[in-house]
């Protein structure tokens, strides 16, 4: 446990300043790290996985620790519990008169092929959280038209270490084999497309004279594995036999951040190739880089922040077409400036500030209510 617990409930520092005690909901995620606050204490999940199995999420924890925090935040990593048990959280909570916060990360869970199970999920909460958050406008506008709550509007911070940012940046090579486009399939969770958008991707390489640079699990091509996908596997091999392939293949295991770093800073663009989504910390890792992104339609990822969009949803697929235009789009553009590491930490502190009055606004102490929309411009 983390320090908080001695500090006793609400220390004041001087004026109406009071040091809030947060249980954070994963406590040890980038996105969390990068919302620390002078005032914001957040206490370390004793589960020893936070990302999974938090502490933070049971009902007899919060109930025999309820002395030590102030605020419960939930992000993500509800997915593996029942809505039941959640439900007994909610009110575990109100007897302990503790308030509760929920950033609404994802309206369409990417790792649900089934939106029911989320859906349910994001029911409770936007009924019981005393606060909502979430990272962009339209977002917020289908917080509004489904449940009838005010979302506060609080962009993503970055995700790259500001301290390796600079480094990272200067790093970027120069392709002596023109213009390259990278596509990363992962373990191909349910919201990837596969063989349509590759094809596409393929097409509008070989015509327009760039490569592709398509990082993907070695699961995904082994039929044994239960993320075996056929179709991909076939265009991929297929694909790698023609003598003139515009494409540079990496087969691997889960990588680690420098890994995935590196990747970004191999390409000139990246294209997402999702068919369902709200917000990504991937796209936020490739502004931090400056390398372009190319995103789907659907979800906010324009909004927050790709510089160009193809249409793609789970009800109607991938346009090809659109998704050609785009690539070409991109190139075409050539590359956009990069966020710089000072801009990176001047709007992080005003996003740690504007949780911090949300914080204090779910525990009844700001007098007034803290501005539903946060106005942070583009940095860099």
């Amino acid at each position: 446990m983390s320090s908080a617990a001695s500090q006793g409930p609400l220390s004041s520092q001087g004026n109406s300043e009071q040091i809030i005690r947060v249980a954070s909901v994963p406590a040890t995620h980038v996105y969390v790290r990068h919302l620390c606050h002078p005032l914001v204490t957040r206490l370390e999940d004793p589960s020893g996985d936070d990302l999974r199995t938090p502490s933070f999420l049971a009902p007899q924890w919060i109930r025999r620790h309820s002395d030590l925090f102030d605020v419960l935040h939930v992000n993500f990593g509800f997915e593996f519990f029942p809505t039941g048990q959640l439900g007994e959280l909610c009110d575990a909570l109100a007897e302990c008169r503790k308030s509760l916060v929920y950033t609404a990360h994802d309206l369409r869970n990417p790792n649900h092929a089934d939106r029911a199970k989320q859906d349910e999920a994001l029911g409770l909460w936007m009924s019981c959280a005393d606060e909502i958050v979430t990272l962009t406008h339209s977002a917020a506008a289908d917080i509004k038209s489904r449940w009838g709550r005010s979302a506060h509007v609080i962009p993503h911070p970055h995700v790259i270490e500001l301290d390796a940012m600079g480094r990272l940046q200067q790093a970027r090579a120069r392709h002596w084999d023109g213009y390259r486009i990278g596509i990363h399939f992962k373990s191909m969770r349910p919201n990837m497309v596969g063989a349509p958008l590759l094809r596409g991707a393929l097409d509008a390489a070989q015509a327009d004279g760039f490569r592709l640079l398509v990082h993907i699990h070695h699961e995904v091509l082994d039929p044994t594995s239960e993320h075996y996908d056929a179709a991909l596997a076939s265009l991929i091999l297929h694909s790698m036999r023609v003598a003139d392939s515009v494409m540079d293949l990496h087969v691997h295991r889960y990588c680690a951040d420098h890994e995935l770093w590196n990747f970004m800073l191999a390409c000139d663009a990246v294209l997402l190739p999702y068919a369902f989504g709200t917000h990504s910390g991937f796209l936020e890792a490739c502004r931090d880089l400056g390398t372009t992104v190319i995103a789907p339609s659907c979800g906010a990822y324009a909004e927050q922040g790709a510089q160009h969009v193809f249409k793609s949803d789970e009800q109607t697929g991938v346009d090809v077409s659109s998704l050609k235009a785009a690539m070409v789009a991109a190139r075409l553009a050539g590359q956009y400036p990069a966020l710089t590491p000072s801009n990176r930490a001047l709007q992080q502190r005003e996003i740690a500030h504007a949780y911090y009055e949300v914080y204090r606004a779910s525990a009844g102490l700001s007098a007034t209510r803290p501005p539903l929309s946060v106005s942070i411009g583009p940095p860099g």
